[in-house]
């Protein structure tokens, strides 16, 4: 069953806050490319707020199960154009860790706060964590590509319940490293990531 995905439920407060809640409607415009986003002095937080966070949602709302009085029923992309759409939101999540593992990349802009300091840490916690933990930082972004690249080879096949299956992936990859370095001391996103076999 295709689910909520932990990691939009429990970082809601940390994406509002840390990448800022933007909503984005189902069409098949183009999506933006890394590159045009990883431009000089890029901070993770805008990084998310400019591609992580939009790709992420658009792939995740493109399959869901529905049940209602018309039955139960798989929705997913209905044109080529979608199934494109769906893709390039993909490798923009496949991609990511390129940026994300980039020497010197930042937490955020000077200045910058946590919003929700009683959940998420401040971000120079949050870059004292990676900069003391590199190897582990890297090897939980690069989950996220691998993750990522499962999904797309479904949505190139046009497999919208394999690609169902591989967004719980991408969710979980994302979900570990949030859980590690932007709210570790969330006890309540931490027993629902025990619950979800989220790897640490």
């Amino acid at each position: 069953m295709i689910r909520s995905p932990i990691a939009l439920a429990a970082a809601a407060a940390l994406l509002c806050s840390l990448a800022g809640c933007q909503k984005e409607t189902k069409s098949a415009a183009p999506a933006p490319t890394v590159t045009a986003a990883a431009g000089p002095g890029i901070t993770v937080q805008e990084y998310m707020e400019q591609q992580i966070n939009p790709a992420g949602e658009y792939a995740f709302r493109s399959v869901r199960d529905v049940a209602d009085a018309k039955g139960h029923r798989l929705e997913q992309p209905r044109t080529e154009a979608e199934w494109k759409s769906v893709e390039q939101r993909l490798e923009i999540l496949r991609d990511a860790p390129t940026v994300l593992t980039a020497n010197g990349l930042k937490v955020a802009p000077p200045g910058f706060k946590s919003e929700n300091p009683s959940v998420e840490s401040e971000p120079a916690a949050i870059q004292a964590a990676i900069d003391g933990n590199r190897d582990d930082f890297n090897r939980r972004a690069w989950r996220l590509q691998t993750a990522a690249a499962e999904a797309l080879l479904a949505a190139k096949a046009r497999d919208a319940a394999g690609l169902g299956r591989m967004l719980d992936g991408i969710d979980r990859a994302c979900e570990s490293c949030h859980l590690r370095y932007f709210y570790p001391g969330d006890k309540r996103a931490q027993q629902a990531a025990a619950q979800e076999y989220v790897l640490n």
